[in-house]
C-alpha cells in the first residue's frame, strides 16, 4: 500500500523545478512563482483573468506571519495544542497562505489547517515524476491512499486542479481525521483493513516522523519546504530529490 503525503503546497528557499511556469520572487523566507509580474497588477483582482500579487501589501502579509505564530505560540485563539482553521478567501496567488505554511516553525504550523481558495491555475504544478510513478503503481496492482492536513475538499481541489486523477486513492486521511499529523497514517491505515507493508512518500519532516510512527518505510521527497539537511536529520528510508528516477523507485518500493 502506497500513501502520498506531498500536496501541503509550502516550498522553502531552495531551487525552483526547471520549467515551473510564471515568475520567480522571494517575499520573506518564501520562494515561490506567481503567474504574472508583480509590478503588473497593483489593487483588487479583476472578476476574470490571471491572478494577481500586489507587493505594496508584502509587509501585511509579513505581519500575518508574525502574529499567527505568536498567537500559535501563546494560545491566544484556541486551547493548547488545539488546531485552528483558517480560510484564506479570495487568495489569488496564495502567497499569504504559503507564507503562512512555509515561515511558521515545526510542529506549530502542524496546527494550522487552511482553506485556500481562489488560486491561480498555474499555482498548481506536477512535480518531476509525479504521474509516471501514479500510473506505474496503478498498473501494478497497488493500494493507493492520501495523508494529508487538507481539509478533504480543499486536497480534492488541489489534485483536481494538478489533472490527477482522485479515484485510485481509496484509503485517505484528511486534516479532519486528527488531532495531530501522527493520528493520520493509521488512519488512513485502517480504511484499507488489510495487513501488509505500508510505504508512505512525503516531503517533510512530520511525514516521516508520522509514518514511522506507524510503521511505515518512508521515502522522502525534496520538493517541499524541508531541504535534503533537514530531511536526513530524521533518517527516512529513501531520500531523493525528486520522483523523476520512476524504475528505481518502484525497485526500492517492491523491495
Amino acid at each position: 500500500m502506497l500513501f502520498f503525503s506531498i500536496i501541503e503546497g509550502g516550498m522553502g528557499l531552495s531551487k525552483l523545478p526547471e520549467g515551473w511556469p510564471g515568475t520567480e520572487i522571494i517575499e520573506g523566507k518564501t520562494l515561490t512563482n506567481v503567474p504574472i509580474k508583480p509590478e503588473s497588477q497593483k489593487g483588487p483582482a479583476a472578476k476574470e483573468g490571471s491572478g494577481f500579487l500586489n507587493p505594496a501589501m508584502a509587509g501585511s502579509r509579513t505581519r500575518s506571519v508574525l502574529m499567527l505564530n505568536d498567537a500559535l505560540e501563546n494560545n491566544w485563539l484556541v486551547k493548547p495544542d488545539a488546531q485552528i482553521r483558517i480560510i484564506d478567501a479570495l487568495a489569488a496567488t496564495s502567497i499569504r497562505s504559503r507564507r503562512w505554511l512555509n515561515e511558521i516553525p515545526q510542529p506549530l504550523v502542524d496546527r494550522l489547517m487552511i482553506v485556500s481558495n481562489d488560486l491561480d491555475e498555474t499555482a498548481v504544478l506536477v512535480l518531476p515524476g509525479v504521474m509516471n510513478l501514479l500510473t506505474a503503481l496503478q498498473h501494478g496492482n497497488h493500494t493507493l491512499g492520501l495523508v494529508t492536513g487538507n481539509y478533504k475538499e480543499t486536497g480534492l481541489m488541489k489534485l483536481d486542479a494538478a489533472g490527477i486523477d482522485t479515484a485510485p486513492f481509496v484509503a485517505n486521511a484528511w486534516g479532519t481525521d486528527g488531532n495531530v499529523r501522527a493520528d493520520l497514517p493509521p488512519y488512513a491505515i485502517a480504511q484499507h483493513g488489510i495487513d501488509e507493508p505500508v510505504v508512505l512518500l512525503g516531503d517533510t519532516v512530520h511525514d516521516v516522523t508520522s509514518g514511522h510512527g506507524a510503521g511505515c518505510r518512508v521515502i522522502a521527497v525534496c520538493t517541499g519546504s524541508h531541504d535534503r539537511a533537514t530531511l536526513e536529520r530524521v533518517k527516512p528510508d529513501l531520500l531523493v530529490d525528486d520522483l523523476s528516477d520512476t524504475q528505481d523507485i518502484l525497485r526500492w518500493i517492491q523491495l
